[in-house]
């Protein structure tokens, strides 16, 4: 299996699902109606506790995956920019 053959599917799906709905939580008002009604389909079909803790700014839950978000924000740069 060749690079190019595993950076398909990456990008493809991880990286618009990235930039549509995890990375909401850190746009903070700025995220478009649209994205946020994406958000409220995507938490009534699959309840995720995790999302729905950082939105409603739950601290056990906030502290943690701000990080994470910031972490793979910063690898999908990285991702992005090392593309065949």
């Amino acid at each position: 299996m060749s690079r190019t053959d595993t950076y398909a599917p990456v990008s493809q799906i991880h990286i618009p699902t990235s930039l549509l709905t995890d990375f909401q939580t850190l746009y903070g008002s700025y995220t478009p109606t649209i994205l946020r009604n994406l958000m409220k389909a995507y938490l009534d079909l699959s309840a995720d506790p995790i999302i729905t803790g950082m939105l409603i700014g739950d601290p056990s839950v906030t502290r943690w995956m701000t990080g994470f978000f910031c972490m793979e924000a910063y690898v999908l740069t990285l991702y992005i920019n090392s593309a065949p």
